[in-house]
């Protein structure tokens, strides 16, 4: 394993404090799940059913959209439903799935913008599908100031798997012990915690603020 960095004495933050500023680490990872920018996705993180059954490798995929669509059609048959219909209803799943996405944590987005102001990059590592993602992006348009970002679908495995967890780190070029990793699901913080990241357990935006006060990466001062 890596050399402590500068976050060692710090295993888990789960309660807010003021103790005296260690330094700032050289590069800090903030790892949003979308639950801390927004109310569907916190829904979503506890309960990934939907995001691990669509994601996996393209093969995968394809097989369980093929499954579902042989079920789907003998269904249809059996209603006697014409082409058109089906389109209909396609289209006002996918046109109502996005509207009842919760709205932006504004305040959530303005702690990673700071914090981005400060000089740290933000990234973004999520159990979600590359198929849903882009409509997901398209509407919380403030996910284009990541960096970079991962989602489980692109490697097969999601949070909290060890394994996603070094894959990213190997994308990013960094060390855990460089990172601070932000979630709202305790056992992806245990897993980051292993190896050896710095781990906040996210229950609101001014909490947040308070742990990355504390850890000298925000001043205190909004911008």
């Amino acid at each position: 394993m890596a050399d402590q960095g500068p976050f060692a004495n710090w295993p888990h933050l789960d309660k807010p404090g003021r103790p005296e500023r260690p330094e700032a680490p050289r590069d800090v990872l903030l790892l949003p799940s979308s639950d801390t920018i927004s109310q569907e996705t916190n829904q979503m993180a506890s309960n990934n059913t939907l995001e691990n059954f669509l994601g996996g490798s393209p093969l995968n995929t394809f097989a369980r959209l093929l499954v579902i669509s042989l079920v789907v059609g003998a269904l249809l048959m059996w209603l006697e439903l014409r082409p058109i219909d089906i389109f209909r209803g396609v289209q006002a799943f996918f046109d109502r799935w996005t509207e009842s996405s919760g709205d932006t944590i504004q305040p959530t987005v303005d702690i990673m913008l700071e914090v981005k102001a400060a000089g740290y990059p933000v990234y973004g590592l999520s159990n979600w599908s590359t198929e849903s993602f882009p409509w997901v992006k398209h509407k919380y348009t403030f996910l284009s100031q990541l960096d970079d970002y991962l989602l489980s679908g692109m490697v097969g495995v999601a949070k909290p798997d060890l394994e996603i967890f070094r894959l990213f780190l190997q994308r990013i070029h960094l060390q855990a012990e460089e990172c601070v990793f932000i979630d709202d699901s305790q056992a992806n913080i245990d897993a980051a915690l292993r190896l050896g990241f710095t781990g906040i357990l996210y229950r609101s935006a001014p909490e947040l603020r308070t742990y990355l006060e504390t850890l000298g990466i925000l001043d205190g001062k909004s911008i």
